[in-house]
This record gives structure tokens, sequence and C-alpha cells, in this order.
């Protein structure tokens, strides 16, 4: 693993200065020589480089603790005593800083999103901005379902407006994610609309299941490995969750919408989702109470669920013409029917999307 270090220093106020010598010494070194002293004769400090102005960048930086010295030297050569300082150099194992100056304008059914552009050199170089959508109150990261992602040197984001809160966080070349940052929004739109109908999965969660349960009004994925390929039931530790949770699952809702007609509409899907440690339980713990990072997990796991629909103009009861499958957040369609499914996902085998609402809203231009 390698950083960059930028180091900056006060110019000499003589003004026979040529340039600077800089040389970097790491502490788990043995010490070097006094201020000073010839360089020659220091093994272990480093000739990292030199400026004839007041800064300069170190590349490929071993992080660590390093002590970083600097002297002028004049136009004949002499130069003046070592001045240095120590600091810690943490590279890519620091987390992103949070995004600043985040806003959200709303325009014709979508929500523009800026932020400050981040500094962070591992995030703007093979990064990413992040972007999830809460309808929770208070919203949250583990309540979250995903939105969009965008390149680390991004400053804005174009994505359908729902009510709720869009949550961001830098993400570095590293995976690494930072603070989160929010801005809520009530949705509300010049055109008026008002309701028309109302796909609602929750709470019986009625359809076809593809590694996915439903038990309890909550819809969540399934055992990595079905019963069948169970070699000794005596050997199982949990019998809900052999072998982790599937890392994807389908759901798809037994009805859908018929309007009647072909009708102009927006829908808008609402979920409502946490995520569970299937794994992690009270009883299953062995170190101290006062050691657990998260009492319920709720912040751990990376789950997501996406609502995709397909539309026709024809009578859903006959024969009709399907179009493809397609994720919905918010839009505006032409259509007569919609049917709905749901796509939950999990990156953890330990964690499963748990979701309690799942709805698909359809409205009409009042």
């Amino acid at each position: 693993m390698k950083a960059l270090a930028r180091i900056s220093w006060q110019v000499s106020p003589s003004p026979y200065v040529a340039d600077y010598l800089v040389q970097a010494q790491y502490l788990g070194a043995a010490a070097g020589g006094a201020d000073g002293g010839d360089p020659d004769s220091d093994p272990d400090w480093v000739d990292v480089g030199r400026s004839e102005g007041s800064s300069l960048e170190i590349r490929d930086i071993t992080p660590g603790t390093w002590t970083v010295r600097v002297k002028a030297r004049s136009v004949l050569g002499i130069a003046s005593i070592w001045r240095a300082t120590t600091q810690e150099i943490l590279g890519l194992s620091t987390p992103p800083a949070a995004l600043s100056g985040l806003t959200l304008q709303s325009a014709g059914g979508l929500a523009v999103l800026k932020w400050d552009r981040v500094t962070d050199i591992d995030v703007r170089i093979g990064g990413a901005i992040v972007i999830r959508h809460s309808s929770a109150a208070p919203a949250s990261w583990a309540a979250s379902t995903s939105m969009d992602r965008v390149g680390g040197a991004e400053a804005i984001a174009v994505v359908p407006l729902k009510p709720g809160a869009y949550l961001l966080r830098a993400e570095d070349s590293g995976g690494r994610l930072g603070p989160v940052g929010s801005v809520s929004t009530a949705a509300v739109q010049a055109l008026a609309f008002a309701p028309l109908d109302l796909l609602q999965a929750d709470p019986a969660f009625e359809g076809s299941h593809q590694s996915t349960v439903a038990a309890g009004g909550v819809l969540t994925l399934g055992a990595a490995r079905p019963f069948d390929d169970w070699a000794d039931l005596d050997a199982i530790p949990d019998l809900d969750w052999e072998g982790g949770v599937a890392p994807e699952g389908l759901f798809t809702a037994l009805s859908g919408l018929d309007f009647g007609a072909p009708r102009r509409l927006r829908l808008r899907s609402e979920i409502a989702l946490t995520s569970l440690g299937v794994f992690d339980r009270l009883d299953a713990r062995s170190n101290g109470i006062d050691a657990w990072p998260d009492f319920d997990g709720a912040t751990a796991g990376t789950v997501d669920v996406v609502v995709e629909i397909r539309h026709s103009d024809d009578d859903p009861g006959a024969s009709p013409l399907w179009s493809d499958w397609a994720r919905i957040d918010a839009s505006e369609i032409a259509a007569r029917a919609v049917q709905a499914r749901a796509v939950l996902r999990s990156a953890d085998p330990g964690w499963t999307p748990r979701v309690t609402q799942l709805r698909l809203h359809a409205d009409e231009v009042a």
C-alpha cells in the first residue's frame, strides 16, 4: 500500500536562497544524525527531492510515522540548519472525508443532487459517490435502498424524485466508505398528482418466490444451500440459514394493476428495508457487551432491494404483450396494466434484507 504526502514550509527570508533540500526518515529505522549534519553520513535519511518553491510531493510513500526535514541552500551552496516535523502518514487506510455542500433541487420529477467536489485523491481516482434513498424516519444507511453510483470526481447526480432522504457517501478506491451526508425532500412537484391505484405486496407477500422467504409479515432472502443439498441434518448449525444467505432472490407479486384502459400515469415504488444479521445472535457473542460495535447489528451488512415492473397496453387477463422488466423508482409511463417484482440482494452471506413494506403507487394528474 502506498500514499502521497504533501510537504510545505515557510520560505526563508534570505534573498539568496536557490532551492530547498527535503529528506525523510521512517521512524522504524535507527535514529538519524543531528540537525545540520552531513546527509551523506546519515544513512537513515532519504533524499526525497529539491524544490525552488515552498512545497513538495512525495509519491508512493509507505504509510506509517515519518520525520521530514527541510533546509535552504544559497546560490553559493551554503546550507541552513535543518527544520524537521514528525507526522503519521495514513494513506489509503484512512476513510474518505464527509461530503460538504450537499444540496437538492427538484425539477420535473427529478432530484438534482450537488456537492463540493471531494479532495481525496483515492476517491477522485478509482473511487465513487454512493447514493441511496430512505423513507424511514429517521433515515439511516441500513434502512436505505440504492439509487445511483457516480464517479468520485463528479459533483452532481440526477436521480428520480421520491419523498424521504437521499443519503450520500464517498467511497475510495479500496472500498472504504466515508461518513453519511443526507438531504431530505417532500418530493413536491408543480404539477399536482392524485392517487389512482396501489399495489401492496405486504404483509402477506403472496406470489412466486425464488430464493426469497415470507414469514410474519417480513420478506427476506432464503438460505444459500437448499434442503436437498444437506448431507447431515445433525451437522447443520442453523436450519433457517444453512450456508448463509443467498446472494440474490426474486419475489414476483401475485396481483398486478389493471387500469381498464391505457392511461398516462406516474409510478413510484415504496420500500421499508432494514438489514438482519442471520448469524449474529446474543447467545453466540463470546465477548463482553462493552466490546460490541452495535447492539442489534443494524448498521452492518450490505443489502439492497430494487423494484422492477413490466407494463402492457393490452388486457392482462387475455394474452398481453408485455414490455421488458425494468427498474422503477419514480417514473411516468402510459399503460393499461402493470406487473411488479422485487429483486433482493446481499453482498454478505451473513446478512439479509428485511423488507416490511413493498408497494407501488400509481398516480395520475389531478
